[in-house]
């Protein structure tokens, strides 16, 4: 299978939108702050990843990657992305 990565980019925006859904559903339900408290838990989420792909690509540029790292994993491809933002 060589579309991993596609296939993980398509579930995930499925999941977003059910999430987006949700959240607009529970609004009309009466709860204000219903997006306020999703756009925090996705400000929460990019974060993580953030600190993941630093500690990873510090852990490249030493040498001490994990022992299941593999050359294809998602992080080792976010990685280069990292420096794009700075």
């Amino acid at each position: 299978m060589g579309y991993q990565g596609m296939v993980c980019l398509a579930g995930n925006q499925v999941w977003w939108t059910w999430e987006v859904e949700d959240v607009f559903r529970k609004v009309q339900r009466g709860m204000k702050h219903a997006m306020k408290e999703y756009a925090k838990k996705q400000h929460r989420q990019i974060d993580d990843l953030v600190v993941q792909v630093r500690q990873l690509q510090w852990r490249i540029q030493r040498g001490n990657v994990p022992p299941d790292f593999r050359p294809g994993d998602s992080h080792a491809k976010a990685a280069p992305h990292f420096f794009d933002t700075q």
